[in-house]
């Protein structure tokens, strides 16, 4: 009887590790359950689709569910898996277009189910207005483009500094979606200074220059609440003033999402990430984690860290598919 793997969660690590126990298992049974609407995308072009640059979203999309259909991996998406029985060896599944919910086993099973952004909890963001978007999954890079080319904002705030919110900015200031560019005041929020915290603080400055020669205005200061009226936000206030906006940028981090871990008794390590060896096992046999759920190695501090980046998902997912599928691949870890 051939074995059966479950994948939860379908892009870099899920996807990457479906495709590499394909190639060592001709026979293995693959099916992989994604929440959202697409598989195995690139989300590091989502602020370039926002710009304009990458014309369409389909662009971002490395193989679709037709090209995993044909070297039979099983894909089902807006398919939420909800449980997971390490006993029973099986998975809660809800088909979130229809509500319907059904069962399904698992002899191995690759939990990928990535990270969220952070949404800091500060007044005004309940209800979530109508203006404000986090830039994670295709969807939002589809809704921010459609808000752009239909609202036409003039004034942005991009609350967060690292990767995204830099990325955003220059997507912003240099939009090519309506013309002429109506984006004429970007203000990105940062708590604490370095710029890009992951650099050291004279190239920091580097990256501030740059941004403040192409308009974008950097403000070092603690956002306290948003400002809403009508179900949109109208102003961003921080400790030191208020930032009027017509739309709003949340790119203040990424968490892991290790509910589903948590409920399954799968162990999370000191980061709050999933914890794995260096075959990306959990601490249930026949469980394997990786990407933006699970921590990595540094290997400078020779400690847990996480970095959830989609290279070091892709690294995770190959080792983990190889070792499903009765391999013996290590994945050593990240200089970060």
């Amino acid at each position: 009887m051939n074995s059966k793997l479950v994948v939860v969660g379908g892009v870099a690590a899920g996807m990457s590790a479906a495709s590499k126990a394909r190639r060592m298992d001709p026979d293995m049974e693959i099916a992989v359950y994604e929440r959202s609407g697409f598989v195995s995308y690139g989300a590091c072009g989502l602020p370039y689709y926002v710009q304009g640059i990458i014309p369409d979203h389909h662009r971002l999309v490395a193989r679709t569910r037709e090209q995993f259909a044909r070297r039979n991996i099983q894909v089902f998406i807006h398919h939420e898996v909800t449980g997971i029985d390490p006993q029973k060896r099986q998975v809660e599944v809800k088909n979130l277009e229809s509500g319907e919910a059904f069962e399904t086993s698992f002899d191995q099973l690759m939990l990928s189910t990535g990270g969220s952004a952070m949404r800091p909890p500060l007044p005004g963001l309940e209800p979530r207005p109508g203006n404000l978007f986090s830039v994670r999954l295709v969807e939002d890079g589809i809704a921010i483009r459609r808000f752009i080319e239909r609202e036409r904002p003039v004034r942005a705030v991009i609350v967060g500094a690292g990767y995204i919110g830099i990325e955003m900015a220059e997507a912003l200031v240099d939009n090519r979606l309506v013309a002429p560019p109506v984006l004429s005041e970007v203000t990105m929020l940062t708590l604490l200074p370095p710029l890009a915290p992951t650099v050291d603080a004279d190239m920091s400055k580097l990256v501030a220059d740059k941004l403040s020669e192409h308009g974008v205005k950097l403000h070092v200061d603690r956002v306290e609440s948003f400002e809403q009226e009508e179900g949109r936000i109208v102003a961003v206030n921080t400790e030191g003033g208020s930032f009027p906006a017509d739309l709003v940028i949340m790119a203040t981090g990424v968490e892991p999402n290790t509910a589903l871990a948590q409920q399954a008794g799968i162990a999370l390590g000191p980061t709050g990430a999933v914890a794995v060896d260096d075959h990306q096992r959990t601490n249930i046999e026949g469980i394997y984690a990786g990407g933006d759920v699970a921590e990595a190695l540094d290997l400078v501090t020779e400690q847990p860290t996480y970095v959830p980046l989609g290279s070091t998902a892709n690294k995770q997912g190959r080792v983990a598919g190889e070792n499903i599928a009765g391999g013996d691949a290590i994945f050593e870890g990240i200089v970060g």
